[in-house]
């Protein structure tokens, strides 16, 4: 027999507002001040781990790593403050099952920096501590991690070479800390990485511009090495206008090949996102370019893929009377444009997509958006994978300043996390970090009484009683599923699951959630 729970009226309410979430975290540091959250990861029990740079108590910038569990919970907080005591700023993170790596660049006594690698377990144990210097002993960051499937960790960056330029650089690691190889790739110009991945054989391919920084003549570079740090081979994208080509972000699908988007140049239509597969050979298999309403500038900064290779890409794209918006492509495997959505905040002022997840439920793309006398507000979409809009949802921060959203991960099977920045009231710029549910709502405890409220519901032997109204039940997309009316409602015959239960108004203010289990 199924048993059903029904969380309203009996000691658990939804008190949804406007910007509803699941949960909220702030992180503000030791001195109270500049907190920069740079990304965001989970692991299999549905807690996340967010890393960046955190000014420290007479320590300049600091690796600072939060862990929160499924609730929201503060778990644990670690810092690294580098044996400089100067500047150490973590930009990346990535998670293989109980391990979790970092890496940024930390500050040497002579003001240069090398990069540095830290592996935590998920309890917070430091396992190990890797620094990078390379050839020049000049300035070196690590901008990307991954781990292979041998639990390997790899770290992509740049590091200054013996001609005093940029060197696109590339680390791996044993699952023990011991450095396995380093490869350069260099050129005439500066290079350096934005994005790593590692394939099923232990493969690393790497992406980030190449070019000249004065005259901005960059393209897209992608590098591929094998396990043993052997470069397979090189490809360079330069765009129709010969001039800016910035790669932006990276995936893999599951045969191997190689998406890569960001934004490149075209002749009257200024820059245009453009995404591009390659085989896992490095042969071009399409290109494809949005350019948005007004023309540009439109530069693409996320993409993900599902499990049919579909691929999403996300960024911001000037529109045509509303200044910059959130605009999301998806194509098919073999490059066809599905759909195009497009988001512009309530005033039209300049609004980015920094990030985008995607799950059995839909797609979510996060970022910035300038807010009605809030200045910038994270801004989080989530559209069906027909690419219909279900729901958007705002943070504006206690100081109702910046804030800005930069990183997002599914948690779970309901929902996802975002992370950022926002301005605090007396706390400087602190890490925010948010949980929203798979319909956009979120669970607070709410007063107990002996007896529901008038409307409310009890369940008893898999029947659902109301005593008054007409709500519907949704399931955890938001789809509807059953129209729900005074006295018994039947529900044995629904998949277990998660339901909710709307108003008839469509007032998320008074849902209630529904669990049916066997």
């Amino acid at each position: 027999m199924k048993s059903v729970a029904l969380l309203i009226g009996l000691g658990l309410v939804l008190a949804l507002p406007a910007r509803a979430q699941g949960w909220l975290a702030r992180y503000d540091g030791p001195a109270g001040d500049e907190d920069y959250a740079r990304g965001i990861v989970a692991d299999g029990t549905g807690a996340v781990y967010v890393t960046g740079a955190s000014w420290g108590d007479g320590t300049s910038y600091d690796y600072a790593t939060v862990k929160y569990g499924p609730g929201g919970a503060e778990l644990w907080v670690r810092r690294y403050d580098g044996p400089a005591q100067g500047s150490d700023e973590a930009t990346a993170i990535a998670a293989f099952g109980n391990r979790i790596a970092v890496t940024g660049g930390s500050a040497r006594a002579d003001l240069y920096t090398d990069i540095v690698t830290i592996v935590y377990d998920t309890d917070g144990n430091e396992l190990w501590t890797a620094r990078f210097n390379g050839p020049n002993d000049g300035n070196d960051m690590g901008r990307a991690v991954t781990f292979d499937a041998e639990g390997n960790v790899i770290v992509a960056g740049y590091s200054i070479g013996t001609d005093i330029l940029w060197d696109l650089v590339t680390v791996k690691y044993d699952p023990e800390g011991e450095e396995l190889w380093s490869a350069r790739y260099s050129t005439d110009d500066e290079d350096y990485a934005v994005a790593v991945a590692a394939d099923a054989e232990g493969n690393v391919v790497v992406t980030g511009p190449s070019g000249c920084p004065y005259t901005f003549a960059w393209d897209y570079l992608t590098v591929k090495y094998d396990a043993d740090g052997e470069e397979l081979w090189v490809v360079r994208y330069n765009g129709p206008a010969d001039e800016h080509d910035e790669p932006r972000a990276l995936a893999l699908d599951a045969a191997g090949n190689i998406l890569v988007t960001g934004g490149s140049t075209s002749h009257g239509s200024g820059t245009d996102f453009t995404t591009i597969k390659y085989s896992p050979a490095g042969e071009t298999l399409w290109v494809r370019r949005y350019d948005g309403p007004a023309g540009g500038p439109d530069w693409a900064n996320g993409i993900a893929l599902d499990d049919d290779g579909n691929v999403y890409v996300t960024g911001s794209s000037r529109g045509e009377t509303t200044d910059d918006d959130f605009a999301t492509v998806k194509y098919d495997a073999d490059g066809t444009e599905l759909w195009v959505a497009r988001y512009d905040g309530p005033v039209s002022g300049f609004d980015e997509a920094r990030a985008i997840a995607v799950d059995e439920t839909g797609v979510y793309v996060t970022g910035s958006s300038f807010g009605d006398g809030t200045r910038t507000d994270y801004a989080t979409v989530k559209y069906t994978t027909a690419g219909g809009e279900q729901w958007v949802r705002r943070y504006d921060g206690p100081a109702a300043r910046f804030d800005e959203a930069v990183a997002i991960v599914t948690a779970g099977t309901d929902g996802v996390v975002i992370t950022g920045s926002s301005v605090g009231t007396g706390t400087g710029t602190d890490y925010a970090t948010l949980r929203y549910h798979a319909i956009g709502v979120s669970e607070e405890p709410g007063p107990r009484g002996p007896e529901p409220a008038q409307g409310f519901a009890t369940i008893v032997r898999g029947r659902l009683y109301l005593e008054a109204g007409r709500p519907v039940l949704l399931d955890a997309t938001g789809r509807r599923v059953m129209e729900l009316r005074p006295g018994e409602n039947d529900l044995t015959r629904l998949a277990p699951g998660v339901y909710f239960v709307l108003s008839p108004t469509g007032d998320v203010k008074h849902l209630g959630r529904v669990v049916i289990g066997r």
